[in-house]
């Protein structure tokens, strides 16, 4: 309690009191704060590891195995090895993260409770998977909501789901995780319609293999590239550090190209898509054509959080969050502070994404069938992809027509309602497809 009633005396000392004779904050009020914050967090991890001590000594420990326990309830920056500080350097957290994998495999592996726990965890998971897949609604082309949701969140996320999204979203403890994705897998065995078991043991194998390694990043690339030259991966292979697209893959409009500053998910800042807008115009683009510097604010964004961390993007979301506030519009989930974290998923493309993964399958079947002939294009025609080259055909027919009707639309500068009024027309004759797909290969 003692420590409670000396924060808040602290931080107004150091924001209000540090100030110069006219009550202006000082040129050291923003270091004595993060000073502050720091000495806090000092306090905090002491006072639990003085608490471990303490208690091992009343459980009849000796003073020396007491002190090791306590030093090493969390991560032991003493314990480094010979080779340690060397590949720490190059990768940032490397030590931190050898040490938590002991932690947690000890804990997993010596203890009963542990075992309990890790059992209890994987039940948890089976039960919620079946409630969140009866809980969830379909989308436009009859999936449910639950089953499209990218890998990447299921594995890092507790997910409590709506009938369209997810509407609470936990972060699931690092290492844990895996248990979670091996109850969802069990769970998915047992109440969904497509249940595959190689997909099933190759997603198993790596959320294991991404939560146990110690430079666990979303690509091969990044994972042996230095800490310093990710972000240079990420941009390359248009992959996030958790293995997502940095920033959408198409267009979904091959009739009108857009510059990267208009390639961004909803949940981009409205000062990346500014800076980037700016920096089109002033290097020779416009709305249509890119200029020399075409960047995605996707791309800024993820430089702006890997140069600040969470500091620098929570402080970004604040200022976003107030500015969308100011302007009158409609806030994004994706976009506030600490309840994106918890609520709400990137959906918006889900439905396109199947469409353009399906069509590209039928595609392939109809052109390695003009190469075929005799007992060969027979066996060829009985791939399910193959009966649906007519209706791929007619999709993308009239997908055509309304992108060009789209087009003139977008030239006449129409009013949103009749551009989206086309887009629901695009998103529907998608989901026609989709259906017919679904119904034909996993039926």
């Amino acid at each position: 309690m003692a420590i409670l009633k000396w924060i808040p005396f602290r931080l107004a000392d150091i924001l209000f009191l540090s100030g110069n004779k006219k009550g202006k904050p000082s040129k050291t009020t923003i270091s004595k704060f993060i000073k502050g914050i720091e000495n806090m967090n000092d306090v905090v991890e002491n006072a639990v590891r003085l608490s471990a001590y303490k208690h091992a000594l009343e459980a009849g420990l000796s003073k020396d195995k007491a002190a090791a326990l306590a030093k090493d309830l969390t991560v032991n920056f003493n314990r480094k090895g010979n080779q340690g500080p060397k590949i720490n350097a190059l990768y940032m957290f490397f030590n931190a993260a050898v040490q938590g994998n002991v932690r947690l495999l000890q804990a997993m592996t010596q203890s009963k409770k542990g075992r309990m726990m890790a059992a209890g965890t994987v039940a948890f998971a089976v039960m919620l998977d079946m409630v969140n897949r009866s809980l969830a609604g379909e989308d436009d082309d009859g999936e449910n909501m639950y089953d499209t949701l990218p890998d990447y969140i299921k594995d890092r996320n507790i997910i409590l789901m709506g009938e369209k999204g997810p509407i609470l979203k936990i972060p699931a403890p690092w290492g844990y995780n895996v248990l979670h994705v091996a109850g969802q897998e069990i769970g998915r065995a047992i109440s969904s319609d497509r249940f595959d078991p190689m997909e099933s043991a190759s997603r198993t194998v790596m959320s294991v293999a991404d939560a146990f390694n110690p430079v666990s990043s979303g690509s091969l690339l990044q994972m042996v590239a230095p800490t310093v030259i990710d972000p240079l991966a990420q941009i390359g292979e248009n992959k996030s550090f958790f293995g997502s697209p940095l920033k959408p893959e198409h267009t979904f409009d091959a009739f009108r190209p857009r510059p990267e500053y208009q390639m961004h998910f909803s949940g981009a800042t409205e000062a990346s898509k500014w800076i980037t807008e700016m920096m089109n115009d002033i290097s020779g683009g416009n709305e249509v054509r890119p200029g020399a510097i075409n960047v995605s604010p996707e791309v800024t964004d993820m430089l702006w959080d890997t140069v600040t961390g969470g500091v620098g993007r929570t402080a970004l979301g604040v200022i976003d969050t107030g500015a969308k506030i100011a302007k009158g519009e409609k806030l994004d989930v994706a976009s506030v502070p600490f309840i994106r974290k918890v609520t709400g998923a990137k959906l918006e493309y889900n439905l396109k994404g199947r469409y353009y993964e399906w069509s590209s399958d039928v595609a392939y079947a109809g052109q390695e069938a003009k190469a075929l002939k005799g007992r060969e294009l027979l066996n060829a025609r009985k791939d399910p992809a193959f009966s649906l080259i007519g209706a791929h055909k007619f999709a993308e027919k009239r997908l055509r027509e309304l992108r060009k009707m789209r087009k003139r639309l977008m030239n006449a500068d129409a009013s949103e309602e009749r551009i989206d009024l086309i887009d629901e027309r695009i998103r529907s004759v998608m989901a026609q497809f989709n259906k017919r797909y679904a119904k034909a290969v996993y039926d």
